[in-house]
């Protein structure tokens, strides 16, 4: 008897492994997503970012991406700029392309540094400059944020 009963313990214990082992719709599928390490990309110097309220920034040394996914089910667009001082993350969910062209982008989290925004809409003209690159012009204040109407992103797609 403690034989069967140790049996059905290990066979209770590895069905609820595999039940377990796929998307669990937790946490971990919500708000933005870190598109990884930086460094170990390839780097290319038609990057930039001016902004009015941090550095400006451009060249290799520029950290600006901007790349549309889907996690789990749910598409989502993603712009980010980062240098020693300034990390901005936009995570915007509703979006399977990059939209061209003047757009609100709304339901969007931005993180400035550490200050969260979510909720946001953002008015936005993005053209794609045809080498892997495109421009992102915002085209009013974001309330609740530093970002200004006229401040700019060149971001590399990613991947």
């Amino acid at each position: 008897m403690k034989k069967i009963t140790f049996l059905m313990l290990i066979i209770s214990v590895i069905f609820t492994i595999i039940s377990c082992s796929g998307s669990s719709g937790g946490d971990t599928e919500t708000g933005y997503v870190d598109p990884g390490d930086w460094t170990g990309k390839d780097v290319k110097t038609n990057k930039a970012y001016t902004f009015a309220n941090y550095p400006d920034n451009s060249g290799q040394a520029c950290l600006a991406i901007i790349y549309q996914n889907t996690l789990g089910e749910n598409d989502y667009l993603g712009i980010a700029a980062k240098e020693t001082g300034f990390d901005l993350k936009i995570y915007c969910s509703g979006y399977s392309s990059i939209p061209l062209g003047l757009n609100t982008l709304s339901a969007c989290t931005i993180v400035i540094n550490s200050t969260t925004t979510n909720n946001a809409s953002i008015g936005v003209d993005i053209d794609d400059n045809l080498d892997g690159s495109y421009t992102i012009v915002f085209t009013a204040d974001v309330t609740g944020t530093n970002i200004k109407s006229g401040d700019t992103i060149t971001a590399v797609k990613y991947p």
